[in-house]
C-alpha cells in the first residue's frame, strides 16, 4: 500500500515537469556579420584573445579573427567544408582548388626574345577576406520561459558574398572558459532579430507574434528561476515582474469645471504587445588545434522601442532570459 502512495504523488510531479518543458513554438533565423567596422545592423561584437593566440603559425592573428583562422583549417584540409547547407556535399582538395584559388590568364613578354606567351597563374585565397560568418539557429521556445538556441551550420564567405563554405558547429551547454589556453579566438555576439525574420516551423502550437504574451499571461507576476533583470542580471523580483505586465501610467487630466489640471495614475500597456525584436547574446570560440568552433548561447531578450530625445527609435531589453550556466546566482 505504501508503494502504491509513492507512486501516486510521482506520478503528478512528473506530469508537471513535461508542462513546464513543452514546446510551443519553433523557427529558424540567420545572424550574421559582414566585413566591416560595424559589423552590421543591430550586430555587437565584443572580442576576447586567450595566451595561445601568439604561439606557433598563429602569431600576428589578433582579436575577431575567427573567420581567418577558420578558414586557415578548410585551407590546410583541417577542418572539413562543405557546399551545402545540409552539410552532405563534402568540399574536396579538387574543389577547393576549382572554386576558391582563382585563376587569371595573363600575357608575359621574354625580355630578351621579346616573345610574348600566354600563361595561366594562380592566386591562392587570402583567409584575411573570409571575416563575413553567418549562423543558421534554430529557436525553440518552451512555455517555462526558455529560447533554446540551436545551431545548425555556419559560413565563410568574403565580403562580396562568394564563394561561400559551410560548416558544422558544436552546441556547448557549458559555460566558456577564459582561463583555458585552447581558445585562439572567442567573440561574444549581440543579435537584434526581428520577429518578422524568424521562419515559423510547421507544428508549432503558438505564433511568434505572441511568445511573450503567452508567457506573461502563463507566468503571471511569479517568474521563473532563469529570468534576470537588465541592469546587472540578478534575480528579477516579482515586483518588477508584475511592474512589467502591469504598468502604470501619469497623465495630466483637466477638470471641466475648474479647468485645473491634475495628474492621475492610470494603467498602462503591458510592454509585450510592442515587441517586435528579440535580442540574442550568444559566444563564438574557435579552438585551432582541435579545429571547432563552439558555439554557447548565453541569453536572450526582448526589445521594448522608445523614442529618445531627438525623435529617434531606441530599443532597450526589460530583462534577460539568461542559460543556467551563465546565471550569477
Amino acid at each position: 500500500m505504501r508503494s502504491l502512495m509513492i507512486l501516486l504523488f510521482v506520478i503528478p510531479g512528473i506530469t508537471l515537469f513535461a508542462q513546464n518543458a513543452e514546446k510551443l513554438w519553433a523557427g529558424t533565423t540567420t545572424v550574421s556579420i559582414a566585413d566591416s567596422p560595424e559589423e552590421g545592423h543591430g550586430v555587437q561584437r565584443v572580442f576576447y584573445q586567450s595566451p595561445s593566440t601568439e604561439q606557433g603559425a598563429l602569431r600576428g592573428i589578433t582579436d575577431g579573427s575567427i573567420g581567418q583562422l577558420m578558414f586557415r583549417a578548410f585551407r590546410d584540409g583541417r577542418l572539413a567544408g562543405y557546399a551545402d547547407e545540409q552539410l552532405r556535399q563534402k568540399v574536396t582538395k579538387q574543389d577547393f582548388e576549382k572554386t576558391f584559388v582563382r585563376k587569371d590568364t595573363v600575357q608575359v613578354i621574354d625580355p630578351e626574345t621579346y616573345e610574348s606567351r600566354i600563361t595561366v597563374i594562380s592566386r591562392a585565397p587570402d583567409p584575411a577576406d573570409y571575416q563575413s560568418i553567418e549562423l543558421h539557429l534554430q529557436l525553440t521556445y518552451h512555455s517555462n520561459g526558455r529560447l533554446q538556441q540551436n545551431p545548425q551550420w555556419v559560413s565563410l564567405s568574403t565580403d562580396a558574398g562568394s564563394p561561400k563554405v559551410y560548416f558544422s558547429v558544436e552546441p556547448s551547454s557549458k559555460a566558456i572558459d577564459f582561463d583555458k589556453d585552447s581558445w585562439n579566438a572567442v567573440d561574444r555576439m549581440t543579435f537584434s532579430v526581428s520577429l518578422d525574420a524568424l521562419e515559423t516551423e510547421r507544428g508549432s502550437q503558438l505564433y511568434k507574434d505572441k511568445i511573450f504574451n503567452h508567457l506573461f499571461d502563463q507566468l503571471g507576476n511569479k517568474p521563473a528561476g532563469g529570468f534576470r533583470n537588465a541592469d546587472d542580471w540578478g534575480i528579477l523580483s516579482a515586483a518588477q515582474f508584475d511592474g512589467l505586465l502591469h504598468p502604470k501610467d501619469t497623465v495630466t487630466v483637466i477638470d471641466p469645471n475648474t479647468y485645473e489640471s491634475m495628474d492621475k495614475v492610470v494603467d498602462g500597456i503591458p510592454f509585450y504587445e510592442g515587441i517586435a525584436k528579440i535580442r540574442l547574446l550568444q559566444f563564438w570560440a574557435w579552438d585551432d588545434a582541435a579545429a571547432r568552433f563552439v558555439f554557447s548561447p548565453v541569453a536572450y531578450a526582448p526589445l521594448e522601442e522608445f523614442l529618445d530625445r531627438k525623435g529617434g527609435s531606441v530599443a532597450r531589453p526589460p530583462f534577460y532570459w539568461v542559460e543556467k550556466s551563465y546565471r550569477k546566482r
